[in-house]
């Protein structure tokens, strides 16, 4: 017998895209992954000059993935309101937090591995979080200057800025891995409106100003979106630019009013996967290579 559902959720759609810029090699590193209905996004750029760059954003992207999945799946429960119960338990923004230092301790495992200190350790910074689809949130935190933008009712938002936010006291500092100023968690976490347009980016990405960047937001799908912000990066790319990485995350009203076996929160995750598969990888030369 079908069941009508309390409430219309929202549907997530996701576009990705690289661009390796004037670099030798990308640095940058990226995950989108689905757990159960809910979505972790995460977005991570090797600082340029330190030891294994490219390690250190993967390494920290599937640390940090990973924490956050386990907490998410809730020790595999099957049951959605099991799976509701130990969420709750833990609140969000600490697993976030707790996802950020385990990312940390790892990278600082690899040091006697790179024999060196200082400005030569491994490091990345980190920016993302989770959607969580019941609750209609994004938790999110950031370490270091890769940017998160909001774009609602035509007006665009940096929601997090290396000089501002509200700090955890904690050592990983200004980059995963480095010594500097500490975690930002947005705060309280940001309650998502039907139309918001989410954009996840490196500093590859600060070439362009705000009125550029929300005009391409504005360019219809993900994937559309994606390809504008490459295609006004590369006209003004030179041999400095850096690498260049984007997650773009659009929230739409879930049309479905019905489904025969009552588990909504599945339902949610189908139909938010059956859009998410949108990824453009852009790779350029370095000049005169």
């Amino acid at each position: 017998m079908a069941v009508d559902l309390p409430k219309p959720s929202l549907e997530l759609t996701i576009g990705s895209a690289q661009l390796q810029g004037s670099r030798f090699r990308q640095e940058d590193a990226f995950i989108t992954q689905w757990v159960y209905e809910d979505l972790i996004v995460l977005v991570a750029d090797g600082l340029g000059g330190h030891t294994a760059g490219d390690e250190a954003s993967r390494i920290g992207i599937n640390i940090a993935s990973a924490s956050l999945a386990s907490w998410l799946k809730g020790r595999d429960h099957k049951s959605v309101e099991a799976r509701r119960i130990l969420k709750k338990a833990v609140d969000a923004g600490t697993a976030l937090r707790n996802a950020f230092i385990e990312t940390h301790e790892s990278l600082l495992a690899l040091r006697p591995l790179s024999g060196r200190r200082g400005s030569n350790e491994p490091a990345t910074t980190l920016v993302g979080g989770v959607f969580l689809i019941d609750q209609r949130q994004f938790v999110a935190a950031s370490v270091g200057d890769s940017s998160l933008y909001l774009l609602r009712e035509g007006a665009l938002r940096r929601l997090f800025r290396p000089e501002r936010g509200g700090g955890i006291d904690f050592a990983a500092g200004s980059s995963i891995g480095a010594r500097g100023r500490g975690i930002y968690l947005l705060e309280p976490p940001l309650d998502l409106m039907p139309e918001d347009r989410l954009l996840l980016a490196t500093d590859g990405l600060d070439v362009l100003d705000e009125h550029e960047i929300g005009r391409c937001l504005n360019a219809g799908s993900p994937r559309e979106t994606c390809e504008a912000l490459i295609k006004s990066v590369i006209e003004l790319m030179d041999d400095e630019q850096d690498n260049c990485t984007i997650v773009v995350v659009y929230a739409t009203e879930w049309s479905v009013v019905q489904h025969s076996n009552g588990d909504f929160g599945e339902v949610r995750t189908i139909s938010a996967r059956a859009k998410s598969c949108q990824r453009s990888t852009i790779t350029t030369p370095v000049p005169g290579k």
